[in-house]
């Protein structure tokens, strides 16, 4: 069983990283789409479902370790001598590779593990569950659509000539159900429409024209395949509240989308097709990879008939819609600056120092793990240090008894530690083949004094980590005011969508009935008015509550940006130190083996 742990471990250690790392980057993203919307009310439909997809596939992107494209705008360092190129390479390595130096505190590095091998491995769990389910369900729609009949030649005829108009390549088969409530497209490949047979054929010709419409306008968009990767994100991010934020709204935004196009495509007006959303009410079925005509709510069902009412009808508009989705794909790129090339013109120099650095002339000494702080960054990648058994150093330094500093792995911890008697100080490293222990006081207070500016770079990192983490917890807190609000805007939505069906409902028994009805009939009309204003009412008072939380989360975020360039300015500060002191280490190991104070072992 040990040996399957440690087996795994690199592999758990990669996939929790790379979970929290997509969480956080992602959810930033999903915050800037959310924003975009808010602050551009009016915002074309499709390019709000464009913005709603990105967020998932942000989070998708963030999560699979893609190395960031490197963009060359920086300007290049100042020219160093090639002989300190050989220093930096082995610290770079060492700081690039959180974790190590925590292979000398033994039980600490244990509960850890074990922390991250559980919560992995329950993650994983649960997302086998969801995929199962959610093929299970896609199955069970799938023999829904292969137990519906052949819908009328009528019917087909009228796909046929949308699919003609739509330019689609070909019409895809329409067939009738009584075990759907709703219009719906699936299958990517071979797709089918299918139609409840009651609820359409309830339908005037004119709204049965609509519907389909509709439906061939979820292929000509391609939204069966691009529903894919918020399905899955939905899945792999089950635990993140504002993954399930994007994927509803993406589906949201997807429906409103195609209600627009129909509306251009067929030039019909928006109340009559309003109405026929409202004929056709809400549906309980579970759709995932299939597109539904009908929203699963009534606060979806009339967030969809307010947004007929918003169809932008301007070139402007349209244009600060793309707009924004161009910013978003960029933004979802990985993509890191780097430093220009320092001497474009000299070739043969840039391959010499390539090769200097490549096959480092003296050993060095790697940056001692205690102090490897979570935000320093690595090296660049053009000096990574050679593999020769002759330039490879690894060392354990015990301090005392909380304290070790290392570059190693753990055998290489255990290894120093057979040779130390009780508490002492003392030095185990390994120069290729040869191993040497050092007890001289004098030798450990300069690695020690070596070591010192590192520990107090890495003490000032901790600080100001310390404070970002503070500001983390007020936003959180903040976020959480926030989700609050939500949910009562979306209660209040609910009512108004309900209020808005009895609205519908009462205009129906109103032409339907004599005139000596109408009284009554207008008297509820005039109460469901009244309940609807002041439903409105409570929706502005919780708007304003919304936009109260946007100053005091924009200040933090502020505050956290300039603690960030703080931090960004420590690495590169760190950077410096770890080179320096891999060189005094690299010349201080040396003098010890000649002096005689480095004893070689077996």
């Amino acid at each position: 069983m040990a040996n399957v742990v440690e087996l795994l471990g690199p592999l758990t250690s990669t996939a929790f990283d790379s979970l929290v790392r997509a969480s956080v980057q992602g959810g930033i993203f999903i915050l800037f789409v959310w924003a975009a919307c808010r602050l551009i009310p009016r915002l074309p439909a499709s390019a709000r479902c464009t913005l709603w997809w990105l967020a998932s596939l942000k989070l998708a992107v963030a999560f699979l370790c893609v190395d960031p494209l490197p963009i060359p705008v920086l300007d290049p360092p100042p020219p160093a001598p090639v002989e300190s190129v050989s220093a930096v390479p082995q610290s770079a390595r060492i700081s690039s590779t959180p974790g190590v130096a925590e292979n000398a505190t033994g039980p600490t590095h244990s509960a850890a593990f074990s922390w991250r091998f559980v919560a992995v491995g329950a993650w994983m769990a649960i997302l086998t569950l969801l995929l199962a389910t959610l093929v299970n369900r896609m199955r069970k729609i799938n023999r829904i659509a292969g137990r519906a009949i052949e819908a009328p030649a009528e019917i087909q005829r009228v796909a046929a000539r949308l699919s003609q108009s739509l330019e689609l390549p070909k019409t895809p088969e329409a067939r009738i159900s009584e075990e759907v409530d709703t219009p719906l497209v699936l299958g990517p490949r071979r797709p089918v429409v299918v139609l409840p047979a009651t609820r359409f054929a309830a339908l005037s010709p004119e709204e049965q024209r609509m519907a389909l419409c509709h439906e061939l306008l979820h292929l000509q968009r391609r939204d069966l395949w691009l529903a894919w990767i918020p399905a899955l994100a939905e899945r792999l991010f089950f635990f993140h509240p504002l993954a399930h934020l994007a994927v509803r709204e993406y589906q949201l935004t997807r429906e409103a989308a195609c209600d627009a196009a129909v509306i251009r495509a067929l030039d019909a007006r928006p109340g009559e097709y309003g109405r026929l959303l409202i004929t056709l009410g809400i549906s309980r079925l579970p759709m995932h990879l299939a597109a539904a005509g009908s929203p699963s709510s009534y606060s979806k069902l009339k967030r969809r008939i307010t947004m007929l009412r918003d169809i932008p009808n301007t070139r402007r508009l349209r244009t600060a819609g793309w707009a924004a989705v161009l910013v978003a794909a960029f933004a979802i790129t990985p993509l890191t600056f780097v430093a220009r090339s320092q001497d474009r013109e000299k070739p043969a120099q840039a391959a010499l120092s390539t090769r200097a650095a490549r096959n480092p002339s003296s050993p060095v000494a790697a940056r001692p793990g205690v102090v490897a702080p979570a935000a320093a960054q690595p090296a660049a990648p053009s000096v990574q240090p050679g593999k020769g058994k002759e330039t490879d150093l690894n060392y354990v330094l015990f301090l005392d008894e909380q304290r070790t500093m290392m570059s190693g792995s753990s055998a290489d911890s255990s290894r120093a530690a057979s040779f130390r008697k009780g508490k002492e100080q003392l030095l185990w490293f390994r120069r290729g083949e040869r191993e040497y222990i050092v007890r001289d006081p004098a030798v450990l207070r300069e690695v020690a004094e070596i070591y010192r500016p590192l520990q107090e770079v890495g003490g000032d990192q901790a600080k100001i980590g310390s404070k970002q983490a503070k500001i983390g917890g007020q936003q959180a807190e903040i976020g959480k005011q926030q989700a609050a609000v939500g949910r009562k805007q979306a209660e209040i939505g609910a009512r108004q969508a309900q209020i808005g069906s009895r609205q519908a409902a009462s205009a129906a028994r109103r032409a339907g009935r004599e005139r000596v009805d109408n009284d009554e009939l207008v008297r509820e009309r005039g109460e469901l008015e009244l309940e609807m204003q002041q439903l409105g009412r409570e929706m502005d008072e919780l708007s304003d509550q919304m936009e109260a939380f946007n100053k005091p989360m924009g200040e933090l975020s502020k505050e956290m940006n300039s603690l960030s360039e703080e931090m960004n300015v420590l690495s590169r500060k760190m950077q410096e130190v770890s080179a320096k002191a891999a060189a005094e280490m690299s010349g201080l190991l040396g003098r010890a083996i000649s002096s005689g104070a480095g004893t070689e072992v077996k």
